[in-house]
C-alpha cells in the first residue's frame, strides 16, 4: 500500500512592535507553525522491554499545523525586565497517543492524528538583576485547552487548564566561580485518555575558569531530588492503569574544556572564515 502526501505549505510570520515610552513596548505577532512527528513516533517497530505494554509508532502520522497569535508588553524598570503576554493557538491534525487493549489482554500505545486543539493562555517572563553578580529569571505559563477528535469508532474530547514554571538563578563572581541553579514544575494535566500527575525537577552547576581562562571546569548535578518521573493514570469502563515512567536518576557530571589559541569569549569560526 502506498500513499502520496504533499508537504509543500505556506508559513507566514508577522511581528509588530510599537514603543509607547523609552522603556515600554507593545508587541503583536502572528505565525503559522508546523510540528513534525519525531522518529520514534513514526517507527512501527515496538520495543521488547515490556511485551504487555507496547509503544508502537505510526508511519502514517501527519504533521500538526498551528496558527498562533500573541499580544505582549515589554517593560524595563531599572534592574527588572518584565514581559507579560496573552496568546491563542489553533492547531489542526493534532496528534496524541491512543491506548488500546488487544484480544489477549495486553496494551498497545500508538500516536494518531485527531481533529483539532484550541489553546489560550497567559505567559510571563521576568529577569531581575539585584546585583551585578546575580541574575534571577522566572518563566510562567498558564493555559487552557480543548482537544477533539475521532479515531476508528471512538470520539475523544477533553478540556483542561494547567500551568508550568521555571525559576533560574545565576551567580557569577569574576575570577572566582560561577553558580547556576534551576527549578522546573509542571502541574497535573489531562489528555484524551489519561491524566499526568505533577512533575518537578531541580538542577545545579558550578564552574571555574583556570589558566587565564584557557580552561574551564564544570561540576553539575541534574535531577537533584531524583524526582524526574512521569506518572499517568488511565481509566476507562474496561480497565484502570496507573503507570510511572522513571527517567534517568540523579546525575553527577564533570566537564573540562581547554581552549587552544583562543579566548573564552571568542566566537567559533568556520574553517573558511578569516
Amino acid at each position: 500500500m502506498s500513499k502520496t502526501k504533499n508537504y509543500i505549505n505556506f508559513f507566514p510570520t508577522l511581528h509588530l512592535q510599537y514603543s509607547l515610552q523609552q522603556s515600554l513596548e507593545v508587541q503583536l505577532s502572528y505565525s503559522r507553525r508546523i510540528n513534525r512527528p519525531r522518529f520514534w513516533q513514526l517507527n512501527s517497530f515496538a520495543g521488547l522491554s515490556d511485551t504487555r505494554f507496547l509503544t508502537v509508532g505510526n508511519p502514517d502520522l501527519d504533521p500538526m499545523y498551528t496558527n498562533a497569535m500573541e499580544l505582549g508588553i515589554l517593560k524595563k524598570a531599572g534592574k527588572l525586565t518584565i514581559n507579560p503576554s496573552v496568546y491563542y493557538q489553533y492547531s489542526t491534525d493534532y496528534f496524541d497517543y491512543v491506548l488500546q487493549q488487544t484480544a489477549d489482554g495486553n496494551f498497545v500505545r500508538t500516536p494518531v492524528n485527531l481533529d483539532k486543539e484550541n489553546r489560550y493562555g497567559l505567559e510571563l517572563n521576568t529577569i531581575y538583576n539585584p546585583y551585578k553578580f546575580w541574575r534571577l529569571s522566572l518563566d510562567f505559563n498558564y493555559y487552557g485547552y480543548q482537544q477533539k477528535g475521532k479515531y476508528k469508532t471512538q470520539n475523544f474530547c477533553v478540556k483542561d487548564k494547567t500551568w508550568f514554571v521555571t525559576l533560574r538563578s545565576g551567580l557569577k563572581f569574576p575570577k572566582i566561580v560561577s553558580i547556576d541553579m534551576s527549578f522546573n514544575y509542571r502541574a497535573a494535566n489531562k489528555n484524551i485518555q489519561a491524566e499526568t500527575k505533577a512533575q518537578y525537577r531541580a538542577n545545579a552547576a558550578v564552574s571555574k575558569d583556570l589558566l587565564n581562562d584557557k580552561m574551564s571546569v564544570t561540576l553539575a548535578i541534574n535531577n537533584i531530588f531524583n524526582s524526574n518521573e512521569t506518572r499517568q493514570i488511565t481509566e476507562t469502563p474496561d480497565y484502570f492503569i496507573d503507570g510511572t515512567y522513571k527517567r534517568l536518576r540523579t546525575q553527577y557530571t564533570a566537564t573540562i574544556v581547554y581552549r587552544f589559541n583562543r579566548n573564552k569569549n571568542q566566537a567559533d569560526r568556520l574553517p573558511a572564515e578569516k
